[in-house]
Formats: structure tokens, sequence, C-alpha cells
């Protein structure tokens, strides 16, 4: 069994851990090294700058993750010319384990006067290629609906085929659309703990025309977002749970999603939506 450890509080390093699907089976032991709690803008506690990347096709269990901890960020990444599709599930646990095993998570509803929900960065990355050979994307199956208020998610997806449900936590869901190389130089996700984030200009498209979106996203209770990078159409998914929707280019959107929606949001400098 192998076994790897980091440092601890505030002498830790932001690490970047690479494994296939064979190797995420619940026997390695994964363990980043705990660092004193950040608090992003909506109280929830976020972990380490250390990344877990899974390359290509994978399917992730409750008890593949069994003894993976201190990871703030679950990264599927893509380096062949040909779409992936990975699988993953996460619980309550899981998640209390990866963002900071020393700390247990308390719901917003708890009657403990400092609740503080954790959120967990998930990355699903198209190969590079993708400039070149369209079909090369990573689409992700993800089955966290049995989530509390104690957990939060916070997804950047890839251009593949998404089935999204999350639970009762204030999650965030980013989708790219098509973009030019250059539009969005400047533009980092998840960029934790100083660690390099995604630049999501490494993932431009070679046409810039509205991406049709067939996506299920369910993203259950809470207060929850969806945000979008590039040029979007998103009448064809299923869109569901999303109380806002925060747009940094063109989105289509149908009269019925927009029923669902507490507030839309146009980032300055970016173009006009649509409402169908």
């Amino acid at each position: 069994m192998d076994e790897l450890d980091n440092e601890e509080l505030k002498f830790a390093t932001n690490d970047r851990i690479i494994v296939s699907d064979a190797n995420v089976n619940g026997k390695n032991i994964i363990d980043g090294g705990y660092i004193t709690s950040i608090e992003d803008s909506n109280g929830s506690y976020l972990g380490n700058g250390d990344v877990l990347e899974i390359r290509n096709k994978a399917v992730v269990t409750i008890g593949d993750l069994d003894n993976v901890s201190n990871i703030g960020t679950l990264e599927f990444s893509n380096d062949q010319a040909v779409m992936q599709d990975v699988k993953l599930q996460l619980d309550d646990n899981v998640i209390d384990r990866l963002v900071n095993d020393k700390i247990t998570s308390v719901s917003r509803t708890s009657v403990d006067p400092n609740p503080h929900p954790e959120r967990l960065y998930i990355n699903v990355l198209d190969s590079e290629v993708i400039t070149s050979v369209d079909t090369a994307t990573t689409g992700l199956t993800l089955n966290a609906d049995k989530l509390t208020n104690r957990s939060d998610l916070d997804i950047l997806l890839g251009r593949g085929d998404n089935d999204i449900q999350t639970g009762a936590g204030n999650d965030r869901v980013i989708l790219l659309g098509n973009y030019e190389e250059g539009e969005y130089a400047d533009t980092i996700i998840h960029s934790l703990n100083g660690n390099d984030g995604v630049n999501i200009n490494d993932y431009y498209t070679s046409t810039s025309e509205n991406r049709v979106v067939n996506d299920n996203i369910d993203l259950g209770d809470g207060e929850d977002t969806l945000e979008t990078y590039g040029n979007l159409d998103l009448t064809n998914a299923n869109l569901e749970g999303i109380e806002h929707i925060v747009s940094h280019s063109s989105v289509i959107i149908s009269i019925e999603q927009l029923t669902i929606l507490n507030s839309i949001e146009f980032v300055s400098g970016n173009e006009s939506g649509n409402i169908n």
C-alpha cells in the first residue's frame, strides 16, 4: 500500500498527484496535508492547494476515495484526441475528508453559532487538442444528490456530455462555450491557496459560434449559480435547482428556463444574452 503525506499547516506545499482510473481504488493512501482553514466569500471553508488529477476515462466511487484526504481539488483530464467520460460519486464524509480531515464541517442550518460548510473544487478538462479535434472533450456524470448543506461544490465542466446532480449546498457550475484564443487570456478558474488553477484560454475552440448544450444540470436545494464563459445555447439543456446565472459572453436561454431564476447577470464587457 502506497502512502503520500505532505507537510501540514503553514508549511504545506501545493502538489499535483496524477493517477489513472486503475490507481483510484480505495487502497492507496493519499494525504495532502491539512492547512489552516481558508474561508471564501460565502462562508465556506476551502481546502489546500493540492490537486488529485485523474486522467482519461474513469469511475470514481465513494469507496475509491476512502483513503484520500486533504486534497482541495479533484481534476479529471484528457490527454488523448478522443472523447472521455468520467463518473464520480460524492457524499458529505468524502468532501469533509478531502477539504480538511482535521475539522468537521457544520451545516448552515445547524444550531452551532458558527456554521462552516466546506467547498470542494472539481475541474473537468477537455484535451487541449480540442482546438483542432472538437470531439476531444470530457464529460462528467456526477452523483452527489445526497449532499447536505454542509457540503458545497464548485465545478468547472468540460464540453462533453454532462449529467450533474448535487445536493443542498450552495453550488456553482461553470460551463465553457465556444470562444477564440485570447478572449479569456487572463481568466484563471479555481486557483486555490496559490496554485495555478485553470487558465481557460488554454481551452479555446476552433469556432466562436454558439455551443449547443444538451447537459442535465440539477443543483438541488441551496443557493446555486450557473456561470458561463464563451458563446452558449442552453435551450436544449435541462436546468433545475439553479437560482442565478452569471454570463461572461453570449448565452441563449428559453422562457421556461428564465422562470426558475432569481437573477441573471451579464458581466460588463460581454455580448448580450438572448431569451427565446
